[in-house]
């Protein structure tokens, strides 16, 4: 018989660090609740050295480039992107 070229998924919940995940969120929940989120943000960012606030993203700045039949994007603080012009 062939091997099956494709892997198999296990079923989410028989796998046993699925309760432990459960816990540590419930655990987590519990150590955060009744304080501000800027209370949360400075423990977390005393505990690792990527805290991010993801409310408070800043704007991308753009730096559109003109090519012909498409815009790129080039040389911002973010990856390059482009679009096609349409005429509509």
């Amino acid at each position: 018989m062939a091997k099956s070229q494709f892997i198999e998924i296990p079923d989410l919940d028989s796998i046993p660090d699925i309760e432990g995940w459960a816990q540590q969120q419930a655990n987590i929940r519990a150590q955060q609740e009744g304080l501000s989120k800027e209370e949360v943000m400075q423990q977390m960012a005393e505990s690792s050295e990527t805290a991010v606030d993801l409310d408070n993203l800043p704007k991308p700045d753009h730096n559109w480039i003109d090519r012909g039949l498409k815009m790129s994007c080039e040389g911002a603080n973010h990856p390059n992107h482009s679009h096609y012009k349409v005429s509509r």
